[in-house]
This record gives C-alpha cells, sequence and structure tokens, in this order.
C-alpha cells in the first residue's frame, strides 16, 4: 500500500488500541517509518540536531523553541517517551513545521522536508 506519511499514521492510529502505552503493532509500524525516513537521501538534513553554531545559525534557538530531528524521535521511541501514535506524530510533523518556519519559501530544506513527508511509498 502507498501512502503518505501523515495518512499512513491515521490508518495506524484507527486500526490499534487506545491504551496508554504503544502496543507491539503500533511500535513496529512507528520504527517502520524512521527507518524509511533515515534512509531516504533527502532526509539528511533532518537526521540529527541541527548544529546552529557549527552552520552559523545564531537566531535558530531564538526562532525555533522546540527543535526536532529523527534521531531524537529515534530515542524518544526506544525509550518509551510515547503514550501513543499522535504524540509520535506530533513530534514528526514538528521537524516539518521547524523546517517550514525557519527555511525560507523554495529552500532546499523546505523541497526536501515536502518531498519526505508528502511522497507516497510503500508501508
Amino acid at each position: 500500500m502507498f501512502l503518505n506519511l501523515d495518512s499512513y499514521l491515521i490508518i495506524m492510529k484507527k486500526g490499534l488500541s487506545k491504551s496508554l502505552n504503544l502496543q507491539d503493532d503500533q511500535l513496529d509500524g512507528c520504527r517502520s517509518i524512521i527507518q524509511k525516513l533515515e534512509k531516504n537521501k533527502e532526509s539528511y538534513q533532518f537526521r540529527y540536531p541541527v548544529n546552529w553554531k557549527r552552520e552559523k545559525l545564531f537566531d535558530y534557538p531564538q526562532r525555533i523553541k522546540h527543535p526536532m530531528d529523527l534521531s531524537t524521535v529515534k530515542k524518544k521511541l526506544k525509550s518509551d517517551k510515547y503514550p501513543d501514535i499522535e504524540a509520535f506524530a506530533e513530534d514528526l510533523r514538528l521537524i516539518w513545521s521547524n523546517c517550514k518556519s525557519y527555511n525560507q519559501d523554495g529552500s532546499v530544506s523546505n523541497y526536501f522536508i515536502f518531498r519526505l513527508f508528502t511522497t507516497k511509498r510503500k508501508f
């Protein structure tokens, strides 16, 4: 089945238990999403926290109050920090919104984040 990321998360959420902790099948789905995103060549800018000092983005901490990246999502997933699918999805969406709010329209980063989150892929 080919879906974009949000569609896949909605299906996972509807079809599975609403318990306080992620179920094994939900965890497998979340891990699959992270693996597919990490393997995508366009995800390289989103795999690790923005190193704003090295990149000389000195306004980054003032403009982005809640940084998020794929490695942080992966760590939170491994350490059971997500109470449910929606919390996991919120962090993925935060990567998107941080990128869009910091970078100018038409930037390479915005192009990559758009393709990463909207391209239909097999899950």
